[in-house]
């Protein structure tokens, strides 16, 4: 029997879709979308040079007849499921629906940004689990959330607009060491849910600071790409982020952690990235 990603009980897990039935209610069909949902994953060594080595690219198991509003994946419990996640979802949803329809017209105080950061947390566990090679988010950081439900310490998670498709995610993790590829330890996700765009970032490394750039390096962050950082919170109140995001960049920002040299380079490549403005944020030609 398999254990469920949150509880790590062993129990019958339940097939669940990515995206909850209330999300769905507010995200409409595209009839002009693939009969076959897109889902690729990938693996790209570099070597201390920054040469890229190998890139292979596989269709992932979401990819599947039908949108990928529609995939499911099978990998929490009926008990966590039905508890302390749907609580988590009740919470976040009179935040999120309006700005799901694109209104943007009432400011998140702390209790909104919590509750959807929490959100945003628990979906970058979820969707991660669809490519196991792929897995970056730590037990400790699941059983943490499940007895909290709340956003975590050292995850960083940003805020903005979007005008293209949806319901898409980009999923980048990297294996950050000293002694060559190791399990995955480091990821960014990216998604969209409707006028939503949502980024999650975590690392699993020890001297990965995420805490101390948080501080500076990712409000400089946020300003370049018209985001709004929730968490850790800046203000009392957020308003309207003031970009908005289409599908031609949104795997721009999704690729970030990659553009900015983490990957065999050490994590301090993002912050200075960031910090130094090297990241061009109206770079929009960059698509997989």
């Amino acid at each position: 029997m398999r254990r469920c990603i949150f509880c790590d009980q062993s129990a019958s897990l339940t097939k669940e879709h990515i995206w909850a039935s209330w999300v769905r209610k507010f995200i409409p069909r595209d009839p002009t979308a693939p009969k076959r949902a897109l889902h690729t994953t990938g693996l790209t060594l570099i070597d201390e040079d920054g040469r890229y080595q190998s890139t292979m690219n596989l269709r992932g198991k979401l990819a599947r007849s039908g949108e990928m509003l529609d995939r499911k994946l099978q990998v929490v419990c009926g008990h966590c499921n039905g508890g302390w996640m749907s609580r988590l979802q009740k919470r976040a949803k009179p935040y999120l629906v309006p700005r799901i329809q694109s209104n943007w017209a009432q400011p998140l105080d702390e209790s909104g940004q919590r509750a959807i950061a929490a959100w945003a947390t628990m979906f970058a566990m979820v969707v991660e689990q669809a490519d196991p090679d792929t897995i970056a988010i730590s037990q400790r950081d699941r059983t943490a959330l499940m007895l909290g439900s709340e956003p975590l310490p050292g995850w960083l998670i940003f805020l903005g607009r979007n005008r293209g498709v949806p319901g898409k995610f980009y999923h980048l993790t990297a294996a950050i060491g000293d002694d060559g590829l190791k399990a995955m330890n480091t990821h960014v996700t990216t998604f969209t849910v409707g006028g939503v765009l949502l980024q999650t970032m975590s690392s699993q490394v020890n001297y990965y600071e995420t805490s101390g750039f948080s501080k500076t390096g990712t409000e400089q962050y946020a300003d370049k790409l018209g985001l709004c950082r929730l968490w850790p919170p800046l203000s009392s109140r957020v308003g309207m982020p003031t970009r908005v995001w289409s599908d031609q960049d949104f795997v721009l920002l999704g690729s970030i952690m990659e553009r900015a040299g983490l990957f065999g380079k050490g994590p301090s490549g993002l912050h200075q990235a960031i910090a130094s403005g090297q990241f061009d944020p109206t770079y929009t030609g960059y698509r997989r």
